[in-house]
């Protein structure tokens, strides 16, 4: 039996050589490094004070002895607030925490009408400023300099990589540019992969994190995750613990940066990556330059004939008790012979997704999206609630929000389902389908077959996103059976 790595890699390799042209794209395995120990840093950012959640975050972690770091924004260290340094000191001491440095103010604004962040933009005097005060705060308060550093936003210019390199006491940089690694000598970038523990930002994702482990897995030994604690309710929370425990089940060590730091080789300060190009996706898409042919369907496995690969469930913490779930089945599909089958115990709000990167996707082209759906013959909406949607979502950097369609069988919404709130989920095919214009800056797109409260089963068909001719015009299709 091949293993999972060397069966990704043929399969890569085949496409490639179907696609591109290329020969191979792995390494021979006797020559590819061995993934023996797969280490994950839990990247926690933002720490201002000793909040309830991120207590709660932190002793959950202590509780069962996994090791984190969090990222103090440094002027925060000035507050003059004694139960706040303790608490800091108490977390430190327990040995479980690295605290680092998350800049000083945290701060984004706009100069003559474009951005600037704390660490991208702004003079190499006045990073470096903010760079050497945060460490002399650290130095009085925590009684030692931060050995770490992730910029605020993520956001870093060669301002900062000159600043970072004249700073002896920083050697670790979080999410930082590996091609900076010469200018960086003595210090360990630590790269950022598609895994993450948020999808979007602030909403912990522990469907998305077990999908990108599988398909990452083996492909490197140190994974960086990053999440914001203090945005996470009590439902947020419960999807964080989530996807901590799936990865214990699977056996990875969670570390700080500074213990990671020692395990690697004096000589050669780098995560040890296999194969890359293969099956570790990057962090950020590249922006699109040339438009996708028009009528390409840009999913993978639309029309499920390959079972379930490409798409994975989204079931928030109050909605996994009803027992939510997707499978594909061969009752009565649209085409083919495989429909998707979504189907839950109790009233929930669930959903099936997949991520599709934004070099697909090019601003200002115009993109149909559509599916096939049917209500099963047990299925109920609630009262007041669309029972079904496609939604699109749009993502930039750090996940932010560029902004989302919602698709209904009464037509289309904007960042808003509630115009096809009541809506009837019909018992036979129908398509819906609809036209929107892609954003600026998109790194990733979101396709969601989203049951929007609702009992039973929902069965789906045939999704489809392609870009249509710049003439189309944007809003929603007539649905058709």
């Amino acid at each position: 039996m091949k293993s999972p790595l060397f069966a990704r890699c043929l399969s890569a390799a085949f496409l490639s050589l179907g696609t591109l042209g290329i020969t191979t794209l792995c390494p021979a395995q006797a020559d590819a490094p061995k993934i023996t120990t797969t280490y994950v840093i839990l990247k926690l950012d933002d720490v201002t004070n000793g909040t309830p959640q991120w207590k709660r975050t932190l002793d959950y972690l202590k509780s069962k002895n996994i090791k984190s770091s969090a990222g103090i924004i440094c002027n925060s260290l000035e507050s003059g607030k004694q139960a706040y340094y303790d608490w800091l000191k108490e977390v430190q001491q327990s040995g479980v925490v690295e605290f680092w440095l998350h800049g000083y103010d945290h701060k984004q604004w706009k100069e003559e009408g474009k951005d600037v962040w704390e660490f991208s933009g702004p003079s190499y005097e006045q990073q470096k400023e903010h760079i050497a005060k945060s460490q002399q705060l650290a130095r009085q308060i925590l009684g030692a300099p931060f050995a770490a550093f992730g910029a605020p936003f993520n956001k870093t210019d060669e301002a900062t990589v000159k600043a970072l390199a004249e700073d002896p006491d920083i050697k670790i940089v979080l999410y930082g540019n590996t091609k900076d690694a010469a200018a960086l000598p003595g210090k360990l970038i630590l790269d950022r992969t598609e895994m993450n523990i948020e999808a979007p930002l602030f909403l912990p994702n522990s469907q998305k994190v077990k999908h990108d482990y599988e398909v990452m897995a083996g492909t490197r030994d140190c994974f960086v995750i990053q999440g914001h604690p203090n945005q996470w309710t009590d439902e947020r929370f419960a999807e964080f613990q989530k996807l901590v425990e799936y990865l214990q089940s699977q056996g990875v060590v969670f570390t700080t940066p500074t213990e990671y730091l020692k395990t690697r080789d004096p000589g050669s300060l780098k995560v040890t990556v296999v194969n890359t190009k293969a099956v570790a996706p990057q962090a950020a898409a590249p922006i699109a330059t040339e438009p996708p042919p028009l009528s390409e369907n840009l999913l993978a496995n639309g029309d499920f004939e390959s079972g379930s690969r490409g798409w994975s469930l989204y079931d928030p913490e109050k909605s996994s008790s009803a027992g939510c779930q997707f499978q594909v089945v061969a009752d009565n599909p649209h085409e083919g012979s495989g429909t998707m089958e979504l189907s839950s115990a109790a009233n929930s709000r669930y959903a099936v997704l997949q991520y599709l990167k934004g070099a697909n996707f090019i601003e200002g082209q115009k993109y149909r999206v559509s599916a096939w759906v049917r209500a099963g013959e047990d299925f109920v909406a609630a009262s007041g609630t669309p029972g079904f949607l496609l939604r699109v979502s749009m993502f930039g950097p750090n996940f932010s929000n560029s902004g989302m369609y919602f698709l209904g069988f009464n037509g289309m919404g904007g960042d808003s389902p509630s115009v096809l709130a009541g809506q009837e989920v019909p018992r036979t095919w129908t398509k819906v389908e609809g036209v929107f214009e892609m954003a600026a800056g998109v790194e990733k797109v979101n396709v969601c077959l989203l049951v929007d409260r609702g009992v039973g089963h929902v069965y789906v068909d045939d999704v489809s996103i392609e870009r249509v001719e710049d003439a189309t015009p944007v809003g929603a299709v007539a649905t058709t059976k």
